[in-house]
């Protein structure tokens, strides 16, 4: 499988565990729905192009780069700074929510990964 194919489908499986995680953060009070999320809308929405339209072209792993560094630090907030608290773990859902949270890290790291890998190639490439 290409470097470009694979970073596109790693990129999409963390769009949507971002959109789960985001729904999480919403739902248990850590963020509130206003016009943050707009933003974070606008930040998908570039993703996802990228992903789609912008695959195996330097801008398009940048951005992918960008983004999987976005996920890698989701986990990092969490549970390095916003410390979840024993009592988050027996609220509804909580399983769910770390989980997604772990997935997030780990899918952002396989797309850096692949984003800095097909960089790499791109310019074996062209020289």
């Amino acid at each position: 499988m290409k470097h470009g194919t694979a970073l596109a489908v790693t990129s999409v499986i963390s769009i949507v565990l971002l959109i789960l995680h985001l729904s999480g953060d919403v739902i248990y009070g850590m963020d509130t729905a206003g016009p943050g999320m707009l933003f974070a809308i606008a930040v998908l929405v570039l993703l996802l192009y990228a992903a789609l339209a912008l695959r195996d072209r330097k801008s398009g792993y940048i951005i992918l780069f960008l983004g999987a560094l976005a996920a890698i630090g989701m986990p990092v907030l969490h549970m390095a700074i916003f410390t979840l608290r024993p009592t988050f773990a027996q609220r509804p859902g909580a399983f769910f929510f770390i989980a997604t949270l772990l997935a997030l890290g780990v899918s952002g790291g396989v797309a850096a990964i692949l984003a800095i890998q097909g960089l790499v190639s791109l310019r074996r490439a062209r020289s």
